[in-house]
């Protein structure tokens, strides 16, 4: 018998210390972050969270280049999920904006996190959503801008030669672009010809190779959603797809516009010209009065706490 209790009590010994070290584990995989949102995503930085990303959450993320910048930086691709529909995210387009890189990376790291550990995240099933569906995320699309804007102009929105990548791309109209800037600048120069750009070129050729049901660029500053335009109008799915995004993040859809200088060159327009598909431009941060970046250090009141399911919300069922 007692021999007996000796035996029960080191089992029950071993179950406990097996419990305690899975719930340790448990808890650093939940508690332990990679993306720091709260200091400028520079390149450098993007680098090391989105291979760290790829090494840590190797189940349900896969990383892959779509080509180099003009600087010769890498273009990162991020594949999150494992599912057949396919979406398309990109971020930091202008060199000021890579806030949206952070945004992006943030929301990568939360749904991966979730999706190994099978928690849910604000009530939606991650790993369902992402059994269904894969987000491809472009997170910094201008990398030479991006660092142009950290240590050489803070208005710095262009790539490095000097060209708003916006209004890049080629749709229908882009021979109608007239911004009065004939030259590279740090905005408002279109490129000497449509897709002249390497990272345009870049995004072109992943859309080509890829059927995107539909695609989100991420920008700032505003909190509205640019949905449509009056060249290619209200294309299948747009409509639906604007109203999920204002559910989930309370960000203001916007009137189509006459203005040619905002559409025809720009990703999305392009995107639903070539199409016939959902393309929208979404304005994450609050607008103010500068033109400046905004301070990093209030990411989750500047984004994140509106924005946070905006991913999962739409590749739920009730749109894709």
């Amino acid at each position: 018998m007692k021999k007996y209790n000796i035996s029960y009590n080191i089992i029950m010994l071993l179950i406990s210390f097996i419990f305690i070290i899975s719930f340790l584990l448990l808890y650093i995989l939940i508690n332990h972050k990679i993306v720091n949102p709260y200091i400028p995503t520079n390149y450098e930085k993007l680098n090391n969270e989105i291979i760290e990303l790829s090494d840590e959450y190797s189940e349900v993320i896969e990383l892959s280049i779509i080509g180099k910048s003009q600087q010769d930086r890498n273009l990162y691709l991020i594949k999150l999920g494992k599912g057949q529909q396919k979406v398309l995210f990109t971020g930091a387009t202008h060199g000021t904006e890579y806030i949206t890189s952070a945004y992006l990376l943030k929301m990568t790291e939360e749904y991966a996190r979730c999706y190994i550990s099978e928690q849910k995240f604000g009530g939606r099933n991650v790993k369902q959503l992402l059994d269904n569906a894969t987000i491809y995320i472009v997170p910094m699309i201008n990398p030479d801008g991006v660092e142009m804007a950290l240590n050489y102009h803070i208005n710095w929105r262009a790539n490095a030669n000097g060209v708003n990548l916006n209004q890049n791309f080629p749709t229908n109209r882009w021979d109608d672009i007239d911004t009065g800037i004939y030259q590279p600048d740090i905005n408002g120069f279109r490129g000497y010809s449509p897709a002249s750009e390497p990272e345009s070129k870049a995004l072109i050729d992943l859309c080509e190779n890829y059927n995107f049901k539909f695609m989100l660029s991420f920008h700032a500053k505003g909190e509205v959603l640019y949905w449509t335009d009056d060249n290619t109008g209200i294309v299948p799915g747009s409509i639906k797809l604007m109203k999920i995004i204002e559910k989930s993040t309370g960000y203001k859809p916007m009137e189509s516009t006459d203005n040619v200088n905002s559409y025809a060159g720009g990703f999305e327009n392009w995107f639903r010209y070539k199409y016939n598909r959902p393309g929208i431009c979404i304005e994450l941060t609050p607008s103010n009065d500068s033109k400046d970046p905004h301070n990093d250090k209030y990411f989750n009141s500047l984004v994140w706490d509106k924005a946070k399911y905006l991913g999962l919300d739409v590749i739920s069922d009730n749109f894709l």
